[in-house]
């Protein structure tokens, strides 16, 4: 009899819980919070590409190591000096050099890549001091140095200026646009490749010339640049091999009748001629 009255008991407390508990129980769980996505760490190119207000160097007694270090403080930048490409050129101790015999104005809202070349300029290397993008800092050296190491030994071809970014699934015209504003070069799009030039393209470039980067680049939307002086043309394949084509055949008896016409002046402006000899990249 005492069992089956705790029995009865029980019945009531295990129906209660139940009611009590049901509703929870088919309640979906609630959506996890979403994380704040992780901002990536500025590269060497976001660095060289900050702005900054340039306070100026005066004084003949500055040094090229002082102007680093206000770089750097300026910038977060790391500088490497290839020393050694500097003696090749006969300048010894080339950290103390003074740069401040031609004094460098103040600048405001300016790339530090800018005020960079600036203060290597006043370098006194017969080739020029300029600088290599490295994994963590950037390398100070010599014009010859550079050239050695990014061109083969008989290239004939145009030096044009490096570039270094990193895309990843950009839009090719972003990346472009990108690429011409380190150039300081003009990089047009051909109107009938609107299209192809919205593929996504991914690439990481390191003191890379920026005809090849360009041609890397134009590639992966099948597309090809083609060369104007100071411009690349990135058009479709067959008409950047008809604009080769006739640019081989300017001034000799196989010239079409409009050699002379508007192919060369797309993009850039009146009284551009046609580049001679850099068409094809």
């Amino acid at each position: 009899m005492a069992r089956r009255v705790l029995l009865l008991a029980v019945l009531p407390v295990l129906a209660a819980l139940t009611l009590t508990w049901s509703p929870a129980a088919d309640k979906p769980p609630a959506p996890p919070e979403p994380q704040p996505a992780v901002k990536p760490e500025p590269t060497l190119s976001d660095h060289l590409a900050h702005r900054i207000d340039f306070a100026g160097l005066d004084g003949p007694n500055v040094t090229l190591r002082e102007a680093l270090d206000m770089l750097a403080k300026e910038s977060g930048l790391a500088f490497d000096v290839n020393e050694a490409a500097f003696r090749d050129e006969m300048i010894e101790n080339v950290l103390s050099q003074t740069i401040g015999d031609r004094p460098i104005p103040k600048m405001k809202h300016v790339s530090v890549e800018r005020v960079l070349h600036k203060v290597l300029a006043r370098i006194p290397s017969p080739s020029g001091a300029t600088f290599l993008v490295r994994r963590e800092a950037l390398e100070i050296t010599t014009g010859a140095a550079l050239a050695a190491e990014v061109w083969p030994k008989d290239y004939q071809g145009p030096r044009l200026p490096l570039v270094h970014a990193a895309f990843d699934r950009k839009p090719l015209s972003e990346a472009l646009r990108e690429l011409a504003r380190q150039s300081g070069m003009n990089v047009v799009v051909d109107a009938r490749a609107t299209e192809k030039a919205k593929v996504p393209v991914s690439a990481r470039l390191l003191n890379t010339p920026l005809d090849t980067a360009v041609r890397l680049l134009a590639d992966m939307a099948d597309l090809k640049p083609f060369s104007l002086d100071n411009l690349l043309y990135v058009t479709m394949r067959e008409n950047a091999d008809r604009l080769e084509e006739r640019l081989r055949l300017k001034g000799t008896a196989d010239a079409p009748d409009e050699i002379d016409g508007g192919p060369y002046r797309v993009g850039s402006g009146p009284g551009v001629r046609p580049n001679r000899g850099n068409g094809g990249m």
